[in-house]
């Protein structure tokens, strides 16, 4: 086998290396988080549908109408979905640096041939990047399956979680994404500072954090009335901000996870 040998520059070679060991030797907790999420968004869909989804009575057509949409339903899944994947991502980002949590695990990484920066990129991708794409995947995919199902077996169009979203305004997504993504940084650097109970850790802080953050919203907010600027403007302004601090929030997660001790 090539040898591959450890210098300041990145090696994607040596990263993939990393990437192959790090999913291997945590296999079966992966395994289990997956299902685990893939079993609550298929129970969550399911449990929605049934409770909010059509009666006889609401399909019996009066004078050949039918008076109801698949959109109620959709649109209660998309609520929940929200909410899910929001503690989702939190969720997997205060595990990033979960690896250091204890001496072994501490040692175990220092050991692991590759660069610290190539060491935290596949612990980022993994966390941050991957189970977004898992639950996204999943969430449409089971979905479908559903509006298939209203299709086939109901007298009525099914209206997908998917068609909807495409409906919200772009100002709305903008601040969607611009809050997952501060959000996933701010638990990353938590997790990066003190890795043990990260999410929990994390949620007290923010939950201090937005409560001496009211009085300064506050003042902003009488600002924001007496300028009078664009709505879409203070959008891209506070979407660029939320962008600035999770870059400068995940490069201090990065440096404090090149600088822990094994001890």
């Amino acid at each position: 086998m090539k040898n591959i040998s450890i210098s300041d520059k990145f090696s994607f070679n040596r990263f993939l290396m990393l990437a192959k060991r790090e999913i291997i030797s945590n296999k079966r907790l992966f395994t289990m988080e997956l299902a685990v999420i893939a079993g609550l968004i298929l129970m969550g869909e399911a449990f929605i549908a049934w409770g909010a989804g059509p009666n006889a009575a609401d399909l019996e057509p009066a004078k050949g109408i039918i008076y109801y949409s698949d959109r109620q339903v959709a649109f209660i899944i998309g609520i929940v979905g929200v909410i899910g994947f929001s503690i989702l991502t939190n969720v997997a980002a205060s595990l990033v640096c979960s690896g250091l949590s204890n001496k072994k695990g501490r040692i175990n990484n220092f050991m692991a041939v590759g660069t610290p920066a190539e060491k935290y990129l596949v612990n980022f991708l993994i966390y941050d990047v991957f189970f977004i794409i898992f639950f996204l995947a999943v969430w449409i995919g089971i979905d479908y399956l559903r509006v298939l199902y209203v299709n086939v077996r109901y007298p009525i169009e099914g209206v997908s979680v998917l068609s909807m979203a495409k409906e919200i305004e772009w100002q709305v997504s903008l601040m969607g994404v611009a809050a997952l993504v501060f959000f996933q940084a701010f638990y990353t650097l938590v997790s990066a500072f003190s890795p043990k109970w990260a999410f929990f850790k994390g949620f007290g802080l923010s939950y201090a954090i937005n409560l001496l953050s009211i009085p300064y919203c506050m003042i902003f907010s009488f600002l924001f009335f007496d300028l009078h600027p664009s709505i879409n403007y203070a959008v891209v302004i506070t979407a660029g901000l939320a962008f600035c601090f999770a870059i400068a929030m995940h490069l201090l997660a990065y440096f404090r996870y090149t600088e822990t001790d094994i001890i």
